[in-house]
């Protein structure tokens, strides 16, 4: 299946923004996450190489914002600890 045939299906459960898309409908994006076999460790490790490049940018109240959201979805409470001190 093509990208283009997927996205125009199913596009009224996505929210596209710049080319980058979100899945808003829970029980979609579990389905989706169990046919391509992607575990809960491998979430948080996406999650926290997230927070890792954001952390190489320059300080902004938006990258904190996701930076901190990431971290804690990545369950890396240590390193959200230290970042929310850090603010």
């Amino acid at each position: 299946m093509s990208w283009k045939y997927f996205k125009s299906v199913f596009k009224f459960l996505l929210i596209e923004y710049k080319d980058m898309f979100m899945i808003q409908e829970p029980i979609f994006k579990s389905t989706i996450l169990k046919i391509f076999s992607v575990k809960e460790e491998g979430i948080r490790q996406i999650h926290e190489k997230i927070a890792d490049v954001l952390e190489q940018t320059p300080n902004s109240i938006r990258k904190l914002e996701e930076e901190t959201y990431h971290l804690y979805v990545s369950k890396c409470y240590f390193k959200l600890k230290e970042k929310i001190s850090n603010i």
